[in-house]
């Protein structure tokens, strides 16, 4: 384990195991072709990125506890990152203490030199400083600037790491030990000043709080200064070895048994980094995919060697830099590029089928208008003469002969074989007569009236602040059986003495995902997609609450943190939305259980559904508007959450009278995730059919307005159970 001296360290959570020498690695991913990041929007040039790798495995106050693998973290890493070709070698600033202890990472530092990195310098403090300067100063505009540390870590007052020449303050009070150590605020800061558009911070080091008393214990945040700096770095993420408070790891065995030669934290890096996330679909390894597999690896291996669960840091992830690919899947590549050629090939065998299927439509309606033009002559001949004698009928001929030429065939075929019964000299037969073929004209017709044109609902007093029914309007709420009479109309259902309100979306047609130019917006947004919803759908009035959770499981909250590993809840009681719940657990549990119980087949929303709903007719990037201002009248979120959930219905709802879809919990949808939308016009979309990731939508408590707007689309595995993603059922019709 990285044990530093008993008061200073924190252990750090490290990762690669034991690998060959570069000349005989067998990597399973690959690097990003230019032409593969131009489809992806991307600009990018190794030569633009600049990488500092401090790897400190032996220090100066012999005092602290040297590091076996600390020089082999950054070695190791900085291999790595040159063979995906995201970083040439004149680009590289190693600093360390000590020398490699594997053959593998002493041979990968010969081929970096050989292939122009300058030697190692000396990890001392002001040699640090001095290369992350120049690297933030150099890294160009399409480059990615690395800067990694693996060594000790401590928090007194500020988090801070160790540099080679850190003297230690065993009383912690002349500052000695702060002054000589390298403070996690200064290192982002200097980072954050840079104008590369991406910026990635590693730091490999223990977050342990240290007293005067020179005990180890206690949870520290990370420091003010390192946060705001961090709030206002666009393009930047720091992932650290552990949360605060925690320990960090020097070399162990992996969950297979096999030798953890880096730290453990560094060694699922460059696993992830080397044989994918696990999901064999993923063509593109992102960097938010790493950050993602390197917490799951994180916290399986901590809650396997430590009985606790301790996941990554993952600071600020935001930014176009998430979704920079680092590597690329070769197999699942050419199985996109295989799915791509198959889905462009049906659907020019769908356009050829449907253009043939039109052509003899059209034949089959020709031969149909010239027997109907026939009969209708006949037709007319028999009016004629019968209304010679008639003067009432004589007078509507011209009507009646214009409702018979404008009239669809179906109908008019039905007119026809009502005509040949006619008798104009009876008066009832003629006043039914007239019923059928005009009915303005028919003496006993009723109005009929016309439909609404307006998909939005019309009820509502205020549109989005739409208030709870009063009893005698709940008493005569629709059926969830069947469909509503217009948009955001209320029904209700009680199941064991809990009440499940939803609102009605009917069917209708919109834009799916976002336009280029919204701010925010990602790459799996688009191609911007006209969807046409056939049927309409009860959507859930608010996510599934505890109390409704509870009323058809039997489990609670407090139950489902157990299961899912958390050490406390994010907001508790029957009013606040159900989380630590997975899509698997909804869909074959929860759904199942509240169908039989009502006798109606509910489901997730698919991801059109959601995004229709949540849109209620708006096109932008909130069901309220563009502007981010009014987000807090509409959801919780990062800004007013104080870091947890809160009851449902409290903030304003949309034109549908649908609370919470921005904010409060992330919601699963039906769907596996897909890079792209369609395209082209589509009717009932739906994902893909394979596939590991489900969809979620609307964002939680925890995220930044950009991942809060209507087209904003997330993913995650379906055995997962998080303090931010709940679930709003609908009943499809």
């Amino acid at each position: 384990m990285r044990m530093p001296w008993v008061a200073v360290c924190t252990l750090l959570v490290g990762m690669a195991g034991a690998q060959p020498a570069p000349d005989t690695t067998v990597k399973a991913l690959g690097r990003p072709s230019h032409e593969q990041l131009a489809s992806l929007g991307i600009t990018f040039d190794a030569n633009d990125s600049r990488a500092v790798l401090i790897g400190v495995g032996n220090f100066d106050d012999e005092r602290v506890s040297s590091l076996r693998y600390a020089v082999d973290d950054a070695v190791d890493l900085a291999h790595r990152f040159w063979e995906l070709g995201l970083i040439a070698p004149k680009g590289i600033a190693l600093l360390t203490s000590g020398v490699p202890s594997k053959a593998a990472s002493k041979a990968r530092l010969d081929a970096l030199v050989a292939a122009g990195m300058q030697p190692p310098r000396a990890a001392t403090k002001s040699a640090v400083l001095r290369a992350l300067a120049d690297a933030t100063r150099t890294a160009g505009p399409k480059g990615l600037l690395l800067v990694s540390a693996s060594s000790h870590g401590y928090y007194h007052n500020i988090d801070a790491i160790l540099t080679k020449d850190t003297v230690l303050d065993l009383k912690l009070e002349s500052g000695t030990l702060a002054e000589t150590s390298l403070s996690h605020a200064r290192l982002v800061g200097l980072v954050q000043g840079s104008n590369c558009p991406r910026k990635l911070v590693l730091i490999d080091a223990c977050r342990e709080k240290l007293t005067n008393t020179a005990s180890i214990g206690g949870v520290s945040p990370l420091s003010g200064d390192a946060m705001r700096a961090l709030a206002s770095a666009k393009g930047m993420a720091v992932l650290t070895a552990t949360t605060t408070g925690g320990f960090g790891f020097d070399g162990g065995k992996a969950l297979d048994g096999s030798a953890i030669e880096n730290g453990v934290f560094t060694y699922y890096i460059l696993d992830t980094l080397t044989r994918g996330t696990g999901d064999a679909t993923d063509p593109e390894i992102t960097l938010g995919d790493v950050a993602d597999a390197v917490d799951r690896s994180v916290r399986a291996w901590t809650r396997a060697r430590w009985s606790e669960e301790r996941g990554i840091g993952q600071g600020n992830l935001e930014g176009d830099w998430k979704t920079l690919p680092l590597a690329v899947n070769p197999e699942a590549m050419e199985a996109r590029r295989q799915a791509r050629e198959a889905a462009a090939k049906a659907e020019q065998e769908r356009l050829a089928r449907e253009k043939e299927e039109a052509e003899e439509a059209e034949r089959q309606a020709r031969s149909a208008a010239k027997l109907l033009s026939e009969r209708l002559q006949a037709a007319r001949l028999k009016l004629a003469t019968a209304a010679a004698n008639d003067d009432a009928l004589l007078r509507l001929m011209p009507q009646v002969i214009a409702a018979l030429n404008e009239w669809e065939p179906a109908r008019q075929d039905r007119l026809l074989r009502e005509l040949e019964a006619v008798d104009p000299a009876n008066e009832r037969t003629r006043n039914y007569f007239l019923k059928i073929a005009w009915p303005e004209m028919a003496p006993t017709a009723a109005p009929t009236p016309a439909p609404s044109p307006s998909p939005r609902p019309t009820a509502e007093p205020t549109p989005r602040e739409t208030p709870a029914p009063s009893p005698s309007a709940t008493s005569s709420q629709p059926s969830i059986a069947r469909p509503g009479s217009r948009a955001g109309e209320r029904a209700t259902i009680t199941v064991n003495g809990v009440e499940f309100a939803f609102r009605w979306c009917p069917p209708g047609t919109f834009m799916m995902g976002s336009p280029l130019g919204e701010q925010g917006r990602n790459d799996d947004e688009g191609p911007r997609t006209r969807v046409t919803l056939t049927k309409g759908f009860w959507m859930g009035e608010t996510e599934v609450t505890q109390g409704q959770w509870t009323a058809i499981m039997g489990t609670t909250v407090a139950n489902q943190r157990v299961v899912a590993g958390y050490p406390s809840l994010f907001g508790s009681g029957e009013t606040y939305p159900m989380y630590f719940i997975g899509w698997n657990e909804i869909v074959e549990s929860y759904i199942d259980r509240l169908s039989s119980s009502v006798g109606v087949p509910f489901s997730l929303p698919t991801e059109a559904q959601w995004e229709y709903a949540c849109r209620a007719g708006t096109t932008t990037r909130y069901c309220f508007g563009d502007a981010v201002s009014p987000l807090g009248e509409f959801a919780w979120y990062a800004e007013n959450s104080g870091r947890q959930s809160h009851p449902v219905g409290q903030k304003k709802a949309n034109d549908w009278g649908l609370y919470d879809m921005h904010g409060n919990v992330w919601e699963w949808c039906l769907d596996r995730h897909t890079d792209w939308l369609p395209g082209v016009d589509t009717t009932d979309y739906i994902g893909p059919n394979a596939g590991y990731y489900r969809v979620l939508r609307g964002g939680s408590w925890i995220n930044d307005p950009p991942d809060l707007r209507s087209a904003n689309r997330h993913r995650f595995t379906p055995v997962i159970r998080d303090s931010a993603l709940g679930v709003r059922i609908c009943l499809p019709l």
